[in-house]
């Protein structure tokens, strides 16, 4: 468990500080302050619309919390003090990151994503904490109940992300023009973006379809085998598949990679949410099956 999270904190590094295009001049050093790539607390590109903005900083800081889960783990859980590190050991990460950003060409640097990773990686020292001293335990039932509940405001939520209700809708007709201008090669339309810009989507759309795979893997009652693994698949490349189709009849350009991503990720986390829960049922210490009496005779 400690080598993955170490894995994750490595990928996590390096993602953010993707495509490495350092600035080698003062001039470009000027143009990069004077440009809307840096905020004091949002950066005029950062975010785009409202409900986009937000649900970037939500991402930000949800996939900030692993780092603080390590930290945590290694630093010792029951500590008073390890919490006032982990916030600590969060600022600091935050801020060298964004640091680094503004001396890259293509780098955001806003100081919202500093808070952002602090906080992230705060709650994922407090969740660990909270956890170890009281074990979180929920009926299938409920589980269900809460997933069917969920499930359309997710869906609503996915829709506006992807623009359903910013445009007008088109004819049929011209949504067909614009499905057989549509090019099918994996990952075709990442070519002809910044590199940033690639990155970004392919990161946003994989965490946009993760939760499926969580879904499916509470519903089955957190399996501890990654068996099954068609079935969140299938779930998120037909939802990627509507969500893609519905751009047609909209001023928007659908991209077919997106149903392959969904598939993968929602696969991947259902499978690391198996293997974490194998790893959980084998690390717990036996249980005694009841008091013996010993008695002399």
């Amino acid at each position: 468990m400690r080598a993955a999270l170490l894995f994750y904190l490595l990928t996590y590094l390096i993602i953010c500080l993707f495509p490495y295009d350092f600035i080698v001049s003062l001039a470009e050093l000027r143009a990069k302050f004077d440009s809307d790539a840096v905020g004091i607390w949002l950066a005029g590109i950062g975010c785009g619309s409202s409900l986009r903005c937000l649900v970037k900083q939500l991402v930000e800081v949800l996939i900030s919390m692993p780092p603080g889960i390590l930290f945590a783990w290694l630093w010792g859980i029951d500590k008073p003090t390890t919490l006032r590190r982990v916030l600590f050991t969060g600022f600091i990460i935050g801020s060298g990151i964004e640091s680094i950003q503004l001396f890259e060409a293509s780098g955001i640097s806003q100081g919202i994503s500093v808070l952002n990773r602090t906080v992230g990686m705060g709650l994922g020292c407090w969740l660990l904490q909270r956890l170890k001293k009281q074990p979180l335990r929920v009926s299938p039932t409920a589980i269900r109940s809460f997933l069917v509940l969920l499930l359309p405001f997710y869906l609503l939520l996915l829709a506006r992300l992807n623009g359903w209700s910013s445009q007008s809708w088109l004819s049929w007709r011209e949504a067909r023009q614009q499905l057989s201008s549509l090019n099918w090669l994996p990952f075709y339309y990442h070519y002809f973006t910044p590199e940033t810009n690639a990155m970004a989507s392919l990161v946003l759309v994989a965490c946009s379809y993760m939760p499926l795979g969580l879904g499916v893997w509470l519903w089955r009652g957190r399996p501890g085998r990654a068996d099954h693994l068609l079935l969140p698949a299938l779930l998120a490349g037909g939802c990627a598949l509507l969500i893609e189709a519905g751009k047609l009849f909209l001023s928007l350009r659908p991209d077919p990679t997106n149903i392959l991503i969904a598939g993968c990720s929602a696969t991947l986390i259902y499978g690391i949410m198996a293997w974490m829960q194998r790893w959980n049922q084998a690390a717990a210490p036996p249980q005694p099956a009841g008091r013996v009496i010993m008695r002399r005779y």
